[in-house]
């Protein structure tokens, strides 16, 4: 496609986004939708909007202000709901107490907890005081929170002393205290104290509620909304969604899927990543659906237990990862469901795998698309014409590519990337120096064929993807290295379930105990390495030694090789 094509494409999508616009309340209209290029790309200039208005009270004078805004349940079996108007009176509760500690506008607020109603309750408090939240995943180890919150540096975190995952008890508030014990910063703690645990320096949830704090504050269009980490194969970096733009692209892309407010949305992905954040959060409330939230493992006692929470909810949407259904799809679960729509990410999803989790998921429209933190949203969509293996095709207001080098390419493989900016764009100076080239490449291999079907081949670098996670090699490495001076380089390998298992290549003579340690105390427990490999010596750049394993391990897929390669490779 030549630059005056895209260049008019370009003018149309402007337009796009000042009708999606209307989807959302402004106190003050914007006064252009975009300005600037690529590298500097702003959206939405000089509007102002109230966050919390657009996703809570809103609903007030409608009927959604009595229905059911979050069902909650834990592994245990315990359920709770709680209604808009009471989602409300909550979240006003503890935005009073907050404001009461010490948070202002533009204090970053981090949450280190399980999805229960009182995480996503002081994630709106934190919008309706103006201030920008991260979520971290309960599933890291201390040093990964530490670098969140070194990086955030949140005037506040709220956690939780313990919650239940695999019939064990998982306790953040444990963790947080090592990370705290290792910090010069220190935050102020709030705890929702489940288990009963003594509290020392941290502040108890219920002695933090407040009487109310009356008006919410107003965002400027470019302020941080919400962030969150992604993983590069040297480290993981922040992301940082604005208000305007972001709130924009959710609300059109869930509408574009067909969300409504009659569903109620299972989204099994909590917000410390992005599919979680748009579709488990914003849009749903947004749109005024009903949230199903469940904050155990997905297989206890069985793998069937998604399914059986769908069943018992009547949740009409299903939002997962493509690692989750290629699972599911081995279940034998012939119950009826009330789905209408299953939405997943492309990994490790084939022809079969698909055919096998439509039987199981019915008359249910099941859509693969792409989605990116980096991206914010969906930015392709896919329904019943959609060619077997393609994500479908680009949703209006994206203007996706695939290249070789600079020039487009079609029915052959490239570098998947955008070519125009879109409202979710981070605020991050680090991400905006990837855009000095004209396009974001999203690191992906991709085609795109005659019909404008994209199709998605995963990462051509190091990164790992996980049970649906993207994970940094290198944040892996440095948990390794963190108290000595030992070389790490970590490395993916695909198992039969087309996860990408780590192989831990380490100089000296250490024990395979000593290192899934390190790996589970500073990293995450979640992470169990393929095998550890001692060498004498690790010479050389780390991302150029991770590619070239990581393409020979490809080619050879007999993990029994792995050995000869790694000595092939490293000496």
């Amino acid at each position: 496609m030549s630059i005056n094509a895209f260049s008019a494409q370009k003018v149309e999508l402007e337009e796009f986004w000042i009708n999606e616009a209307k989807s959302l309340i402004w106190k003050k209209k914007f006064d252009r939708v975009l300005e600037g290029d690529l590298c500097s790309a702003k959206w939405f200039l000089g509007g102002r909007i109230n966050v919390y208005e657009n996703l809570i009270k809103k609903h007030s004078k409608t009927e959604n202000w009595n229905k059911t805004a979050i069902i909650s349940e834990n592994e245990i079996g315990e359920v709770r709901k709680i209604s808009y108007a009471e989602l409300n009176q909550l979240a006003d509760r503890i935005a009073s107490g907050l404001k009461d500690n010490g948070l202002q506008a533009g204090d970053w607020l981090l949450i280190y907890a399980p999805p229960c109603i009182e995480s996503f309750a002081t994630i709106l408090a934190g919008v309706k005081l103006c201030s920008p939240f991260e979520v971290v995943f309960t599933g890291f180890g201390w040093l990964e929170v530490a670098k969140r919150i070194s990086l955030r540096k949140p005037r506040i975190v709220f956690t939780v002393d313990g919650f239940y995952r695999n019939k064990k008890i998982v306790e953040p508030l444990k963790t947080l205290r090592k990370v705290l014990d290792f910090l010069k910063f220190k935050p102020k703690v709030i705890v929702h104290n489940r288990l009963g645990s003594k509290l020392y320096n941290e502040l108890a949830f219920e002695e933090l509620l407040g009487k109310g704090s009356g008006r919410s504050a107003i965002f400027d269009s470019q302020d941080p909304l919400f962030g969150l980490h992604v993983g590069y194969e040297e480290e993981f970096k922040p992301v940082t969604h604005s208000a305007g733009g972001f709130l924009v692209q959710a609300i059109s892309t869930a509408k574009m899927l067909g969300i409504s407010s009659s569903d109620t949305i299972f989204c099994t992905i909590w917000p410390c990543w992005i599919t979680g954040a748009t579709y488990g959060i914003f849009a749903p409330l947004m749109l005024g659906s009903t949230i199903l939230s469940y904050e155990g493992a997905p297989d206890y006692p069985n793998w069937n237990r998604y399914l059986e929470l769908i069943e018992k909810h009547k949740a009409t949407v299903f939002i997962t990862a493509g690692g989750i259904l290629r699972i599911l799809s081995e279940r034998d679960f012939s119950r009826d469901l009330c789905l209408k729509a299953v939405f997943s990410t492309p990994d490790m999803l084939n022809a079969e795998v698909l055919s096998k989790i439509q039987r199981i998921f019915g008359e249910a429209q099941l859509r693969v698309m792409f989605i990116q933190g980096e991206l914010g949203s969906f930015v392709t969509n896919s329904n019943a014409q959609t060619p077997s293996g393609s994500v479908g095709k680009a949703m209006p207001g994206f203007l996706l590519d695939v290249v070789n080098g600079a020039f487009s390419i079609r029915n052959k493989i490239g570098r998947l990337i955008v070519r125009a900016p879109w409202p979710a764009m981070p605020l991050d100076r680090e991400f905006r120096a990837l855009l000095k080239n004209g396009f974001y490449d999203t690191m992906n291999l991709g085609l795109i064929n005659d019909d404008g079907y994209i199709f998605s081949f995963g990462r051509r670098d190091s990164v790992l993807r996980i049970k649906g996670y993207r994970l940094s090699p290198g944040a892996i490495e440095s948990a390794i290295e963190f108290d000595d001076t030992k070389k790490a380089v970590v490395v993916g390998i695909k198992d039969e379930d087309g996860d990408e298992l780590p192989i831990v290549i380490v100089e000296g003579a250490i024990s395979d105990e000593d290192i899934k340690r390190k790996i589970s105390e500073r990293f995450g427990a979640f992470i169990k390495p393929y095998t550890v490999v001692s060498v004498e010596r690790i010479q050389g750049d780390k991302n150029e030694i991770r590619r070239t394993l990581k393409n020979a391990l490809r080619e050879k897929r007999d993990l029994s090789k792995v050995y000869e390669i790694l000595k092939h490779q490293i000496g």
